[in-house]
């Protein structure tokens, strides 16, 4: 585990403001952008319903993923916190009540305070971002540190995934295990797998094992299943709701 990976989303994330017509020069206010999608096996059976909730500023940016497994109804929620101020980094899976949950925090080694900044400090700096960080993971039942490279040893790797799974709850355990594949083979979701999952699972490798026509498909949104997960709509989202539904035509993001 290295910086590397983290620095490449927030590109992304401008380029999709510019093809909604949005100026980059939002971050400074700070934006709020949501998208809905169900993931859909090769025989159109909606094994998962998602929502999506990014919220970017100058200062920290946030993507949430809100999960509910359609044939068990267990329902997960993931969240990656990145502030720039800090410039620490949060991955966390949990239940929506946050009673079960597992998260890895770790710091990345640049100074500079701001998006804009950090990220041309990364390009000027290359050599940071394959530097080695000190990760920390905390689930309802203790806490481990070390240094990432530790953990690429597979005897120790083995010990602490025995650690945490001991003291993780089942239900967070066994919806993990259930969505490689699938959730986890969503671009939101995928560094979840990598970053948490890979602690707590013994058999990571999902190779062939998700389904070969599995196809995530977007939605209309649904401002009820937002607010179930703790995230209701504003008054603006509820609006662009309204008038998708009016239409027929599903927004790409509300």
């Amino acid at each position: 585990m290295n910086a590397s990976r983290y620095r490449r989303s927030v590109p992304m994330l401008v380029a999709a403001l510019c093809l909604l017509g949005l100026s980059p020069g939002i971050f400074a206010a700070g934006v709020e952008l949501r998208n809905r999608y169900n993931v859909v096996s090769a025989d159109k059976r909606v094994q998962y319903e998602m929502a999506e909730v990014m919220r970017l500023s100058d200062t920290e940016e946030s993507i949430t993923v809100l999960v509910r497994d359609v044939a068990t109804g267990d329902r997960y929620v993931l969240q990656r916190l990145k502030s720039y101020t800090e410039q620490t980094v949060v991955y966390k899976i949990s239940d929506p009540k946050g009673e079960s949950s597992i998260q890895t925090s770790f710091s990345l080694p640049f100074t500079k305070r701001t998006r804009l900044e950090a990220l041309q400090e990364a390009r000027d700096n290359p050599q940071l971002a394959a530097e080695p960080v000190i990760v920390t993971i905390e689930t309802n039942g203790g806490t481990w540190s070390g240094v990432s490279t530790t953990w690429d040893e597979w005897a120790e790797l083995r010990k602490l995934r025995h650690d945490i799974r001991s003291v993780t709850s089942f239900y967070l355990l066994e919806g993990i295990e259930r969505m490689r594949g699938s959730v986890f083979a969503q671009p939101s979701a995928q560094a979840f797998d990598t970053i948490v999952a890979r602690f707590v699972v013994y058999d990571t490798d999902t190779t062939g094992k998700e389904d070969a026509g599995l196809q995530s498909v977007v939605v209309m949104p649904d401002c009820d299943f937002d607010e179930s997960f703790g995230f209701p709509c504003t008054d603006a989202q509820q609006k662009i709701v309204r008038k998708a539904r009016e239409s027929g035509k599903v927004p790409q993001r509300y």
